[in-house]
């Protein structure tokens, strides 16, 4: 019986064991993550701190970075000269190990000072400066170049940190500074020898260097690589603060130029609605007039209206009401010498269908039904002429919305992507014609050339611009000029105005950021600065001519394949 009860016992302890063991792991791998999580939230939460250490609300990215880097220059010479204190304390060199543990509390005090006061140019200089001085300092300490292992490659750090200077004349004064100590150091290296005599092996001396060598090489290229990726992250910034400001100004553009565009979609499209009100009445009265001339005309009379009909094309040309009335006038007074009642009301319609004159053909019909005739005449060629009507206005809506379409057009991926030069200039122009179709007139000579390879959403925004201070500059009553040329493996293009023209006094300052001569609320001062950085940005060139009281051409010269382009 206790045989069997402790059998049961046996299984029964072996049965938890097996089911307690998965449950154990499961919980032992929770417990470890959440550790590691903690730590590297810790971690996180750390590096944050460190780079908001004397950040002002003020400092554009350039600065942060540079502010960041002398701080984790601090902190990585600090490890250092807590590495080198302590194996000062392990060689018994305790006089020695106060230089690091110096650079280590200075340090802290000197980034503590920085968070709290934000003073960037002392903290940068006590940093870059004791960076550059405490390891020659130790290294003569402890005897020497060789001694120390060459414990003055420490110094190379403060180097890099000089590279957060914005002026490179002071980046090329610490670097005299650490040549001289280099010189000194040679020079009187024997002197520090017998001050500070060792016995260190030749086994310990090559640690020493190799030590010093690997770790100053490996925060060096830490500090290079933090250097160029904030750099690199501050440069993305910028560009896409770039693009997100010629986009502003193209909307911006475009909003005060929406009543105008408007208009123009909306004249067309009045045209249209307007002629296919009219298209079902006038088919059917087509259709009886057809129906009812015919046998009061006889079949002869009849086939000289059809054949009429048949050879007979009206034009595209539109009169004005001062020419039209001239032609009526004309024409009803040709009637009249022909003897047709209600002249006038016939050499309207005539007109109208673009007969100036009575063909010899439509003679021979004159006589009681002579006006029937000419109804039938002027239904089917106004007919024909609205149908061209509407095909003008469709494609100038759809023109508009093309131009509207490009103009707003970004590269996918912002990659560039060959243009044709012509459709990009017409595409502006078609965006701002009826701003300046009442007083400017524009000249194009733009022969074919060919496609230039750019960002296109971007090149549109230098003509906008400077098509937009053109006008301006005349009051939009003026001479427009567009030329383009090809000049070697470039296009150069022309604008000019007949304006009045840009005074010496400001030339030099046009392509300033924010600044401009025009009225409050014409202008943000930015156009031609964008205009610059895009032509740049394309590796081309930007420049005016201008004869105060006669007029500016600015120059746009664009390299048809530009090298290394990007967004």
């Amino acid at each position: 019986m206790d045989g069997h009860n402790g059998n049961a016992k046996r299984s029964s302890s072996k049965d938890i064991t097996q089911l307690s063991s998965p449950a154990l792991s499961g919980v032992t791998i929770f417990y470890c993550n959440f550790v590691v999580q903690l730590i590297r939230m810790s971690i996180n939460s750390l590096i944050n701190s460190i780079n908001q250490i004397g950040i002002l609300p003020t400092d554009d990215s350039l600065q942060v970075n540079r502010k960041r880097f002398v701080v984790y220059v601090a902190i990585f010479m600090s490890l250092g000269g807590l590495l080198w204190g302590s194996i000062c304390l392990v060689l018994g060199k305790y006089p020695q190990s106060h230089t690091p543990f110096v650079y280590v509390l200075l340090s802290i005090i000197n980034i503590t000072y920085f968070a709290v006061q934000k003073n960037f140019r002392f903290a940068q200089g006590f940093q870059t400066g004791i960076s550059l001085l405490l390891p020659f300092i130790f290294q003569w300490h402890l005897g020497g170049f060789n001694a120390s292992g060459g414990v003055m490659l420490w110094s190379l750090i403060s180097l890099a940190a000089s590279l957060s200077y914005s002026n490179m004349n002071t980046s090329f004064k610490w670097l005299s500074v650490y040549l001289i100590l280099v010189i000194v150091s040679g020079c009187f290296d024997f002197v520090f020898v017998e001050m500070f005599p060792n016995s260190y092996s030749a086994d310990l001396i090559t640690t020493l260097f190799t030590l010093n060598i690997s770790v100053v090489s490996f925060l060096i290229f830490l500090l290079m690589i933090f250097y160029v990726r904030e750099n690199s992250i501050s440069y993305k910034t910028v560009v896409d603060t770039q693009n997100m400001l010629i986009q502003s100004e193209k909307l911006a553009a475009l909003g005060q130029l929406s009543a105008g565009i408007a208009h123009e979609i909306n004249t067309p499209l009045g045209a249209i609605k307007a002629i296919s009100s009219d298209s079902a009445n006038s088919d059917r009265k087509l259709f009886n007039e057809l129906l009812e001339i015919r046998p009061v005309l006889g079949e002869e009379k009849f086939a000289i209206l059809c054949s009429f009909i048949q050879s007979h094309r009206t034009g595209t040309l539109y009169l004005s009401t001062r020419e039209e009335r001239q032609k009526v006038a004309e024409l009803a007074a040709e009637l009249d010498s022909l003897g047709v009642e209600n002249s006038r009301n016939m050499a309207v319609k005539l007109v109208h269908i673009d007969l100036h004159v009575l063909p010899d053909t439509l003679k021979q019909l004159i006589g009681p039904n002579f006006e029937k005739a000419i109804n039938v005449l002027y239904l089917f060629f106004m007919k024909e002429k609205n149908t061209t009507t509407i095909s003008t206005a469709v494609e100038k809506a759809s023109r508009i919305v093309r131009a509207l379409r490009m103009y707003l057009h970004t590269s996918e991926g912002m990659k560039p992507e060959p243009f044709d030069l012509e459709e990009s200039i017409s595409t502006v122009l078609t965006i701002y014609h009826n701003q300046i179709k009442h007083g400017v007139e524009v000249e194009l000579d733009l022969p074919p050339l060919p496609r230039i390879t750019g960002l296109l959403e971007q090149i549109n925004q230098v003509w906008t611009n400077l098509i937009v201070n053109a006008s301006q500059a005349m009051d939009y009553k003026g001479k427009l000029t567009i030329k383009a040329r090809k000049i070697d493996d470039a296009i150069c293009v022309s604008i000019s105005d007949t304006g009045s023209g840009i005074s010496p006094e400001i030339g030099s300052r046009i392509f300033e950021p924010f600044y401009t001569t025009k009225k409050s609320g014409e202008g943000s001062g930015l156009g031609l600065d964008i205009a610059k950085k895009i032509v740049d940005k394309h590796q081309g060139r930007i420049y005016y001519e201008s004869e105060p009281g006669k007029g500016t051409t600015f120059y746009v010269e664009l390299p048809i394949i530009p090298k290394n382009l990007n967004s």
